[in-house]
């Protein structure tokens, strides 16, 4: 059950990411066990830092 929040979370996240436009590259999260303490906008903070730090370390398209 906690897996399962954990993952909808997650997806609900992504998917607010992916319809601001963020796009073109792929993401792997790894989930401590200490994510099941962490609250919906604790988690959405932390990812969005995450996938901004990644877009931002991504090469420039040619």
């Amino acid at each position: 059950m906690t897996r399962n929040l954990i993952r909808r979370r997650l997806k609900t996240i992504v998917e607010r990411r992916i319809a601001e436009g963020t796009a073109g590259v792929d993401i792997v999260f790894r989930a401590f066990p200490s994510i099941t303490e962490a609250s919906f906008e604790e988690l959405e903070t932390e990812v969005n830092r995450a996938l901004t730090r990644a877009l931002r370390a991504r090469p420039a398209e040619a």
